[in-house]
């Protein structure tokens, strides 16, 4: 009896990804993105927010900017900022920058831009420091 032969198709040879080579050196670690430390204001449908519901670590700088009108922010209760100011005026162009204090919850707060014609929220946005 014959022995059936094996054919083996040629197949593609990949060739192993060589491993970097380490050399001793660290990455660079990026800061988080102003972008996350960032509050808009603008008269678009109402006076809004960029974010109703805006989490801040303690300690972190959160800029505040009022794009196209000048905003108002009233504190339901106290800021929850190391300045205490309450309220805050952001001007139209103009970042303010705060420094978010070492007292923790649910800050309300209301919203008014200078626009007359730019009504504001019938629910208060919030500031909340874990």
């Amino acid at each position: 009896m014959a022995k059936k032969r094996t054919v083996r198709k040629a197949g593609k040879k990949t060739a192993k990804k060589a491993g970097k080579k380490k050399t001793g050196k660290r990455k660079t670690v990026k800061a988080p993105t102003s972008a996350a430390n960032r509050l808009t204001f603008k008269c678009a449908n109402g006076c809004t927010v960029s974010n109703r519901h805006f989490h801040m670590g303690i300690g972190a700088t959160i800029n505040l900017i009022a794009t196209n009108t000048d905003a108002t922010i009233h504190f339901v209760g106290a800021s929850p900022f190391v300045s205490g100011t309450n309220p805050i005026t952001v001007l139209k162009g103009t970042p303010q920058s705060e420094t978010v204090g070492y007292a923790t919850g649910h800050f309300q707060y209301t919203l008014v831009c200078a626009n007359p014609t730019c009504r504001s929220s019938a629910t208060n946005p919030e500031m909340i420091v874990p």
